[in-house]
């Protein structure tokens, strides 16, 4: 069949990189995203990896897709769900693509939901994967997210920060805030266990270091006190094996990169040098005991004295309605917003969107 869509091998991996990099975002800023040094082992890194290519007569890859599964709390129940991306297509490509073939591939994953994500400049491929066609389940919306790059340093002392009340006793709490040890396991994935639920599409965390590629415990943090835990949250570096790379500024930005320094002192991160592989943490499995704002502020503070000894930025991403999405709009930093959509494989599912979602943007 003429486009038809079949299964990535190890072997492809260099041809998609290549493929990945040919696909920069243009602008200003031209960055590209990528996954060095093996694009097929990089997927493979995040879950369950399913990577459709279209091929032409000679083998050459016109097309790609990723389906990465893993499971997520939907309505507060454990569901297969996965991310659909990393869709690229070479540029001299205008062939028809088989929409029911790509369909089909997809949903062999056996997913209950399967869930997208678009920038908000991005229009046509919003319109492209919008469109109704009789073999693809009809998307909708899931919120607005937006993923915030910040410079620790932009993070200020939260206010009352020694008066901060034990919620259940109204008593004042004497917290500590440190990286976990080995002894911590248990009672760490006890307190994930009881935040992710509240959460729809939150990653049910199993073992956090292999979920999370890299990971190790002394790059996780918690806010506890007397033992009982309040925070808790982890710094993931995935420059390894996923990349963004400034390969080129014009315009005003050519003009501004000479002055780095000065966005640093405004609050704002460093600009970065062309071609340089940007070195950051994303702040991940991020969660407060019942949401709670004070424990989420003073984690965010102590944590980012932590960021700024090794790092110059670091990125966290929220989901519109998030109940702490508020505090990082009070912060100067950069913003990137975008638009979740998801599919419903699984008509017996409907999804509570009175839930918060709670998205890791580390497996967009």
């Amino acid at each position: 069949m003429k486009n038809k869509i079949t299964q990535a091998k190890l072997a492809d991996g260099i041809e998609m990189l290549n493929l990945i990099e040919s696909n920069s975002a243009k602008g200003n800023i031209e960055l590209i995203y990528t996954r060095r040094p093996n694009a097929y082992l990089s997927y493979a890194k995040e879950g369950e990896a399913k990577i459709g290519l279209v091929k032409d007569d000679e083998g050459n890859i016109l097309l790609q897709i990723a389906c990465i599964v893993h499971n997520c709390y939907i309505n507060g129940e454990i569901r297969r769900v996965a991310y659909v991306g990393g869709i690229r297509k070479k540029k001299d490509y205008n062939g028809i693509l088989n929409w029911k073939d790509i369909s089909d591939f997809v949903t062999e994953t056996k997913c209950d939901i399967f869930y997208c994500s678009f920038l908000d400049d991005n229009k046509a491929a919003l319109n492209i994967f919008s469109k109704k066609r009789k073999f693809i389940p009809e998307i909708s919306p899931v919120c607005q997210y937006t993923t915030y790059i910040i410079n620790p340093d932009a993070i200020k002392k939260p206010k009352d920060r020694t008066n901060v009340m034990d919620k259940t006793n109204s008593k004042e709490i004497n917290y500590i805030f440190r990286q976990t040890r080995e002894s911590d396991l248990i009672a760490i994935y006890q307190f994930l266990n009881e935040e992710e639920h509240k959460y729809n599409f939150a990653p049910k965390t199993e073992d956090l270091f292999k979920q999370f590629p890299g990971l190790s415990i002394s790059d996780c943090y918690i806010l506890e006190d007397k033992g009982v835990i309040l925070a808790f949250g982890a710094l993931w570096n995935q420059k390894d094996y996923k990349q963004y790379i400034v390969t080129r500024y014009s315009g005003y930005m050519k003009f501004f990169k000479s002055f780095s320094k000065i966005t640093e002192i405004m609050g704002y991160i460093p600009i970065p040098k062309e071609n340089e592989i940007l070195n950051f943490p994303t702040l991940t499995m991020f969660y407060s005991k019942d949401n709670d704002s004070d424990y989420y502020n003073l984690f965010l503070y102590e944590i980012a004295k932590e960021i700024k000894i090794n790092y110059k930025m670091f990125i966290i991403g929220m989901s519109k309605g998030h109940p702490n999405d508020a505090i990082y709009k009070k912060v100067r930093c950069i913003k990137f917003k975008s638009n979740i959509y998801y599919a419903n494989n699984n008509k017996d599912i409907i999804i509570d969107h009175n839930k918060p979602v709670h998205i890791e943007c580390g497996l967009l």
